[in-house]
């Protein structure tokens, strides 16, 4: 009985270190490249159906091959 009582509450300590790791590696992420990250959610968030021709996906990988 007490090893299914521990259960939930390490579920949810599981839970929130992912939760804090991936805070963490977004923040970071941001931190070195803030630029890189900006236009990448930039160019993923517009819609590429609201530009005719317009590739997203192509974009974004050309953005990322200049920042590197």
């Amino acid at each position: 009985a007490s090893a299914n009582a521990r259960k939930p509450s390490r579920d949810r300590q599981e839970a929130e270190q992912l939760y804090w790791h991936v805070l963490y590696f977004l923040l970071r992420t941001f931190a070195l490249d803030p630029l890189g990250v900006m236009s990448g959610l930039i160019t993923t968030l517009i819609p590429a159906a609201s530009r005719p021709g317009y590739n997203t996906y192509r974009n974004l990988l050309n953005k990322l091959n200049l920042n590197n």
